[in-house]
């Protein structure tokens, strides 16, 4: 008896497994939220911005004694872009990327009759 009861056990524990799962649980995203870094630096105040500005020259290995004016400019690339002035005289244009990385690239050279030393190391 023993010997038939044994079988119908493990089909009945089968069969209940089945019943009542658990809901499926959603996925976790890799993702995360997109931060909006033009907005952050567009409420920035003028100093604040400057003061960015001027970590990102400095962390990129160049030189900037400090800020004297920036400005945006027409975006490179579709990227928005800013042309910066450093009270020494040299001036860089910073893009911004998705990422929050700002780029910083040498400016144009500035023409002797500007009187600016441009970009030089």
């Amino acid at each position: 008896m023993l010997r038939n009861l044994l079988p119908s056990l493990g089909l009945t524990a089968v069969l209940l497994s089945g019943c009542d799962p658990a809901p499926p649980q959603p996925k976790p995203t890799a993702t995360a939220p997109k931060t909006d870094y033009l907005a952050k630096i567009n409420q920035l105040a003028p100093k604040q911005r400057d003061a960015t500005f001027y970590r990102a020259i400095e962390d990129a290995g160049f030189t900037c004694d400090t800020v004297a004016e920036s400005h945006s400019q027409a975006a490179i690339e579709g990227h928005p872009a800013w042309d910066v002035r450093c009270s020494d005289g040299r001036r860089w244009t910073l893009v911004l990327y998705e990422d929050g990385i700002l780029q910083v690239l040498k400016a144009a050279p500035t023409s002797d009759a500007d009187g600016g030393p441009g970009n030089k190391m």
